[in-house]
């Protein structure tokens, strides 16, 4: 084979092989270099930046066994020195001959293990040590000298879970601690329990979302519709079955073929759906098969907040009702937290609403650092806010899942109402790694496309326990 003819596609198949190269004695099991810093520190982390930019590349074992380089990144404000453990990616070559596969090692600056210094290029000052230590590389943990004190930062996705929290320690001497020591000088004051998942507690919720991606396909978006308890299709509006299509005036019930509620995944009718009624439908799944009936369209209308009626507001929701999705998803994960109680409860006595303020700052598009407004009553969450609180309550309330009212903003930037909404799934998989799957209406996205989708708005969340008997019609 002609080597030089080789066309590196590089389709990166981050499966992480190196899982079981990262075995330690760790609480995380995160690789660790704290003796090649220490041999390192006087020739790369404290010398200075010019003796350091002419060093090569190098290469050092651990005390186990695991190869970690030792290297030099810069640009005009600063020079970061990384120690990255090697991680073994599956890899596709393409050549003359077809495609190769190969399993091959890279030192990724934010894998698992990997130690990064930056310096300020003009004074040779450190600025801040970051530690990753997660499946995902947006989730680390940052060491900063501040006035005369050393203070550490959790990021999550760009935002902050700590930020400036005071470490017992100097700064030097996270030059060459262990990961073991750095976590238990912050054991107290870092949100741990907030960032490091538990493998092996989202079964029910990948069964619940392969169900939904399965059904998908005989989906139709329909406005205005849902199944009644009954499971009838009907407007949402009126709560009577309807007609569409102006020139056959066909019966759309008909046209469906209703079938009662039942178990059996062998009928395979189209379903008829608009967003809240797809909301609805996932979660009479989890109700009708244990009470023999799903959600009053009735009951998940009641209102769940006032508006007054003498504002621009209420003079508005005499005519259109500005709350429909925040009424529709809260009353709906009442019914689910009554079924898994045992009793009944309101959405203000069942503690569906997620009211938790994670996160008290973020990094901005351009580096800034703003802060964050958490949660707003009645309004929810910054649609930026999304994934990083995704990632945090699938790591504190593992195997729950979200229904999310969307709050939007109107074209002439006027006004706001509840007009859509959506479900979120967050899991962790064996290696750690964050997904989550979102459905609107049926349609799957990533977290990413949810938040393009809705720029300038808010999502208020409500919390739903998953379950392996799930059985939507």
């Amino acid at each position: 084979m002609n080597s030089g003819r080789l066309i590196f596609s590089l389709i990166w198949v981050l499966t992480l092989n190196c899982t079981s190269l990262f075995a330690q004695s760790n609480k995380f099991d995160v690789p660790d270099s704290s003796k090649i810093r220490a041999s390192i520190k006087n020739s790369w982390l404290k010398n200075d930046f010019s003796s350091i930019r002419g060093k090569p590349t190098e290469e050092r074992k651990n005390e186990i066994g695991i190869n970690y380089q030792i290297r030099l990144e810069e640009n005009e404000e600063f020079f970061k020195i990384i120690v990255a453990p090697e991680t073994l990616l599956d890899m596709e070559y393409v050549c003359e001959n077809g495609i190769v596969n190969r399993t091959v090692g890279v030192y990724l600056e934010g894998s698992s293990g990997s130690w990064v210094l930056q310096r300020n290029k003009k004074t040779g000052k450190p600025e801040k040590i970051t530690w990753y230590f997660n499946a995902d590389s947006d989730v680390y943990l940052q060491i900063r000298p501040e006035d005369n004190r050393t203070v550490a930062d959790m990021v999550v996705f760009k935002s902050f879970i700590a930020r400036s929290v005071p470490v017992p320690s100097s700064f030097e001497n996270f030059y060459t601690c262990s990961f073991r020591e750095l976590y238990n000088w912050t054991a107290r004051s870092i949100p741990w329990n907030k960032v490091v998942p538990v493998p092996g507690q989202y079964h029910s919720i990948l069964q619940m979302a392969a169900v939904i991606h399965e059904a998908h396909s005989r989906m139709d978006y329909i406005e205005d519709s849902c199944y009644d308890e009954d499971g009838k299709l009907c407007r949402i509006s009126t709560g009577k079955g309807f007609k569409i299509g102006s020139e056959t005036n066909e019966d759309i019930t008909a046209f469906y073929d209703n079938v009662k509620f039942n178990a059996d995944t062998s009928n395979k009718k189209r379903l008829a759906l608009s967003n809240a009624g797809f909301v609805k439908w996932v979660c009479d799944g989890l109700i009708n098969p244990v009470e023999g009936k799903g959600t009053k369209i009735s009951e998940l209308l009641e209102e769940t907040m006032e508006i007054n009626k003498t504002g621009r507001k209420g003079i508005l929701s005499q005519n259109y009702n500005l709350t429909f999705t925040l009424d529709w998803c809260r009353n709906l994960a009442a019914r689910i937290m009554s079924l898994n109680n045992s009793r009944d409860v309101t959405w203000l006595t069942g503690g569906v609403d997620v009211t938790l303020n994670f996160f008290s700052c973020e990094i901005t598009a351009n580096g800034e650092i703003k802060n964050s407004s958490g949660y707003i009553k009645n309004t929810g969450y910054e649609i930026s806010k999304v994934k990083p609180m995704m990632y945090a309550l699938g790591v504190s309330e593992p195997g729950y899942f979200y229904l999310g009212a969307i709050k939007e903003v109107s074209k002439n930037k006027t006004e706001t109402a509840f007009n859509n909404c959506a479900v979120f799934f967050p899991y962790f998989d064996d290696a750690g790694r964050f997904d989550c799957k979102v459905f609107e209406g049926g349609m799957e996205m990533s977290l990413e496309s949810f938040v393009s989708r809705y720029p300038d708005s808010f999502v208020h969340l409500e919390r739903c326990k998953s379950s392996d008997y799930f059985f939507p019609y």
